[in-house]
């Protein structure tokens, strides 16, 4: 009986959050005024006396208090009473301090919020994205709040968009961030972005892990399917190693940019928070910034430069491979091969890394670069062929590059980082897997080999399926773009690759965007970030696999 109280109590619990955070919304995008204010106050008292008599039902339930040490955020909801005896209610600060409380609270039952949804048995790729969304959601109002922002009113679709570019890990920005966040706003937008690039699900497990708690089966087959795992003991050791390889990466970018940076700074704690943002940032492929031009102050800093651009590479080609890398290098014996994914994956980086760095250097040499030497121009261009694929930070102002350099950041752009990366894009793999099949077709063979290896035709056909609808989706919102915003065709184009590839570069168009122009690149940076098969897979119905097969015909192609 105690155990079905509790199940209802899970679901209330999630239906009520879900309407707490709707309210809260309502709220920060619509201007109070003294009637609605009060309507807004009493539902707050609403709510807070849900969660006592619920908090109270779970006590009298379990008969412990124990159960708190795994929702500490509970112990807010004593909020109104610290109020009444402070005599904070008549205070200015009131209805913002209890919109973050609330907001607390309803993250601390992220839980409750789930179970709800797994009414409508939803598929691990609609888990996914609702995690984002709700990522994005949560950002989207703290970063609404006043105390981040220096105006203190930050118009809601300015951080929405803010929240969708952090948590998509794309930087394309409608605001300048040093300017315009405060120090609060500026650390949300990294949390988001940190939670972008690693991923819900990553922090879903790690969260597991931590307060010990027991798995569903149906949540061990997500998690195992989301990691191409075997079993839940492999999911905890990649996500593990997940964490300790960002940890690694992000702290040691953050001592290396605050040993360069530190001259450049009033003070030892600006420069601290700003080498941990950028690092974090490069680490990610977000290509935030706190420097209204970027990197366009360090671009012949070669100490800098090369250390953004290191952790980028390793933020792009994705934790499968640096698990594998290590894996090999220090327990041969345990796992003494280097995955075929990881061979490609180098292999096409190292590629797109070397003909994007030629390519731009030769075509600029004497056009944006001609005022540097040849060691400058080099560096110059080697960065900006790193951070076209997914980053987007620039060391120079990228309307001085011609026609030619700019199509080929597009098309890195459209490429972007490798699967299981901090990147968007259509990936390195898969473009790999496509080239390859294109040469076997052309050679008339009727396998696909790489490395020694033969490639699953499922994975010809995913990957053409991924090149396809990208470009398809890139088509629409283009259309779109160009039928609602006054730009030019390739500015337009441009921007439109940049927040599918989560690149964040900007031909400068982003800032001037109508209401509806900030709606379809928010979109766009969401299919980019959670990958288009994912939003296919989400949207489409499920079908069992037929036991027959109907018989063959040959169709004239070409």
């Amino acid at each position: 009986m105690g155990k079905k109280i509790l199940t209802f109590l899970n679901y209330l619990s999630g239906i009520i959050c879900i309407i707490t955070g709707v309210i809260i919304t309502l709220e920060i995008i619509f201007s109070l005024n003294t009637e609605n204010t009060h309507l807004y106050t009493t539902l707050h008292s609403f709510f807070f006396k849900f969660l006592i008599t619920d908090l109270s039902i779970r006590l009298l339930v379990k008969k412990n208090i124990k159960f708190l040490l795994s929702q500490p955020a509970d112990l807010l909801v004593f909020f109104p009473l610290i109020e009444n005896i402070l005599n904070l209610t008549k205070s200015p600060q009131h209805l913002f301090l209890t919109q973050i409380i609330l907001i607390i609270i309803i993250i601390g039952r992220l839980k409750h919020t789930g179970m709800f949804f797994r009414i409508f048995k939803l598929k691990p790729a609609q888990m996914l994205l609702t995690g984002f969304l709700f990522a994005i959601f949560t950002g989207s109002l703290l970063l609404s709040l006043p105390v981040a922002s220096v105006n203190e009113h930050l118009p809601y679709m300015d951080a929405l968009f803010t929240a969708v570019s952090a948590v998509c890990v794309t930087g394309l920005v409608v605001n300048d961030i040093g300017t315009t966040f405060t120090l609060f706003g500026q650390i949300i937008i990294l949390l988001l972005i940190q939670i972008g690039g690693l991923g819900i699900m990553t922090f879903s497990v790690l969260l597991t892990m931590i307060l010990n708690k027991k798995i569903s089966q149906r949540e061990t087959q997500e998690f195992q399917q989301n990691y191409a795992t075997f079993n839940l003991k492999d999911t905890f050791r990649t996500i593990r190693a997940i964490f300790i390889f960002t940890f690694i990466f992000e702290i040691a970018g953050s001592i290396l940019l605050f040993i360069f940076w530190r001259p450049d700074f009033e003070s030892v704690t600006q420069a601290m928070f700003s080498s941990l943002f950028h690092s974090v940032s490069a680490f990610c492929n977000a290509g935030f910034s706190l420097f209204p031009d970027s990197f366009v102050r360090y671009s012949t800093a070669t100490p800098i430069i090369m250390t953004i651009s290191v952790l980028i590479i390793f933020g792009g080609i994705g934790f499968p491979v640096i698990i594998n890398l290590y894996r090999y290098m220090f327990h041969r014996r345990k796992n003494p091969l280097i995955k075929l994914h990881t061979k490609i994956t180098l292999t096409v980086t190292a590629v797109l890394l070397v003909f994007g760095t030629l390519i731009i250097l030769f075509s600029e040499y004497n056009n944006a670069l001609s005022s540097f030497n040849i060691f400058e121009k080099g560096l110059i261009s080697f960065f900006h062929s790193v951070s076209a694929r997914t980053c987007g930070f620039n060391s120079i102002d990228l309307n001085l590059f011609g026609p030619a350099s700019l199509l080929i950041i597009i098309s890195l752009m459209y490429i972007g980082a490798s699967p299981g990366s901090t990147g968007g894009g259509i990936k390195t793999t898969t473009v790999g897997i496509f080239i390859t099949a294109c040469i076997s077709t052309f050679r008339a063979q009727n396998k696909t080999e790489i490395a020694g290896r033969t490639i699953a035709r499922e994975d010809i056909l995913k990957a053409l399926a991924i090149v396809i609808l990208s470009a398809l989706i890139i088509l629409f919102f283009l259309f779109n773009l160009l039928l609602f915003e006054d730009f030019v065709f390739f500015e337009t184009f441009f921007e439109t690759v940049s927040a599918f590839g989560t690149a964040g570069l900007s031909l400068g168009t982003t800032r001037y965007l109508s209401i509806y122009g900030k709606m379809f690149i928010m979109i766009i940076m969401f299919i980019g970030r959670v990958g288009p098969l994912t939003v296919a897979y989400a949207l489409a119905r499920e079908k069992s696999k037929s036991n027959y097969a109907y018989p063959e015909e040959s169709v004239l192609i070409a």
